[in-house]
């Protein structure tokens, strides 16, 4: 809204000088001088104050209005020869302008600011990130011959809000996994809310199945062309003439990332277990409380770890096909293991989603999975899309339209997302009491 405002404010201006150069025949230096510097005034002020949060979003129309102002006041000062003035060369000036201004704002028009969702708990949180190579797994996406590595970030709680002190104590461990061309910060809502009640959160980007990762050591890794190509077949194969193919597919991308996952797992371990000098994130870790999520083809990946054991306590799937259930292809469709799920579950589900699912319960992996966990619970929210469990309505909505919304009001359904993974965690991590649905079909407003 803010942005907006500022749009139509700066090229309303835009136009009025225009104007009143054609009526004026002048090139009204002293009053274009004057009224750039109030310009360029009245933006410091917006960014002092708490309405302009100075970010990525405002660089470029701060360097316009800065460099606008200088040229207006250097023409007042110097020139002394008024320039002719015709109506088509103004009406080009206005036009070019306002076109330059609306581009400038695209950041903040695109990347609205105020939507993050503050975290309600009682710690503070910071952030730290690592990048890991895992020295036994060759990167299959490159030419060249190099391990695979993957870059993980961390929020976990400090002393309290405003400090940089880590809390004393030992928390719980949450590691998320992100959806197809997802980021590690995809879900940083639910990331900071957890650790603000208690967690270390681990996020992991997946590389090259993400749509960048930024290594630490300031590496930019896009997604793989391959990978958005195997994505782009399965997403038009409407019909499902896939078949076995899409199974093959599917299973090799939950191979990599359940891979991943076990690594960073395994590392986090590694460095929690040091007798000395680690850094304070791994001494705040309690290995013995350990819980997964993923939303999409990342929720498959935490269903998948949970089953194999490896000590973790709870799952929750945001929006995913627990494509870790399937164990074969015949007949014509994906085989389904009726083995029970060891571990307490937690599944959201989108609308549109839901009702294809309860046609196929019987043979849809996460009911059937969570049929046979006496700890599972099932949550539609019948007005969210896909990406309404991300973050990036709130940080993108124009993209994350694109890629799939409904009409829910995207902070209110984060909130209550967050809220219910607390709970669940809480419940299974914590120890506390849990009251949840087992089963709740809601619409949020």
């Amino acid at each position: 809204m803010i942005a907006m405002i500022i749009l139509l404010g700066v090229i309303g201006v835009e136009i009025a000088l225009g104007i009143l150069s054609v009526k004026k025949k002048s090139p009204l230096y002293t009053t274009k001088a004057n009224v750039r510097l109030a310009e360029l005034l009245i933006f410091i002020l917006l960014v002092i104050s708490p309405i302009i949060k100075w970010s990525f979003r405002w660089y470029g129309l701060g360097l316009i209005l800065l460099i606008q102002a200088i040229i207006a006041v250097f023409k007042a000062l110097k020139s002394k020869k008024l320039t002719m003035i015709t109506k088509g060369k103004t009406i080009a000036k206005v036009a070019l302008k306002s076109t330059l201004l609306l581009f400038m704002l695209v950041p903040a028009l695109v990347f609205p600011q105020d939507n993050e969702i503050a975290p309600t708990g009682d710690y503070g949180v910071k952030t730290v990130t690592y990048t890991w190579t895992d020295e036994s797994r060759d990167e299959t996406f490159t030419k060249e011959a190099d391990h695979r590595s993957i870059t993980v970030q961390f929020w976990y709680p400090t002393k309290e809000k405003e400090s940089e002190e880590k809390a004393e104590d030992k928390f719980p461990l949450v590691i998320f996994s992100h959806g197809a061309f997802g980021i590690r910060a995809s879900n940083t809502s639910t990331y900071t809310e957890l650790a603000s009640h208690g967690y270390v959160v681990c996020s992991i980007d997946h590389t090259y199945h993400a749509t960048f990762t930024k290594q630490t050591d300031g590496k930019m890794l896009l997604f793989d062309q391959g990978f958005m190509n195997e994505v782009n077949k399965l997403l038009i194969d409407e019909a499902g003439q896939m078949g076995e193919e899409k199974y093959e597919m599917t299973q090799g991308w939950l191979k990599l990332r359940t891979e991943d996952m076990t690594f960073c797992l395994n590392q986090i371990k590694s460095l929690v277990e040091l007798p000395s000098d680690k850094d304070e994130v791994f001494s705040m870790i309690d290995l013995e409380k350990i819980g997964l999520m993923g939303h999409s083809l990342g929720g498959a990946t935490a269903a998948d770890l949970g089953r194999r054991g490896l000590e973790i306590k709870a799952v929750a799937v945001i929006d995913g096909t627990m494509l870790g259930e399937e164990t074969g292809f015949e007949n014509g469709q994906e085989q389904v293991t009726t083995e029970p799920y060891p571990v307490p579950i937690l599944n959201f589900y989108n609308g549109e989603s839901y009702i294809e699912i309860k046609n196929i319960e019987d043979i849809y992996p996460n009911t059937i999975a969570s049929a046979s966990q006496k700890d599972s619970y099932q949550i539609a929210i019948m007005n969210a899309g896909h990406m309404n469990f991300t973050d990036l309505p709130m940080v993108a909505p124009i993209l994350a339209k694109a890629l799939g919304t409904s009409s829910v009001n995207p902070k209110a359904c984060m909130k209550y997302v967050n809220q219910t993974i607390l709970e669940f965690f809480d419940g299974y991590l914590k120890g506390e009491p849990i009251n949840l649905p087992k089963e709740e079909v809601i619409t949020i407003k």
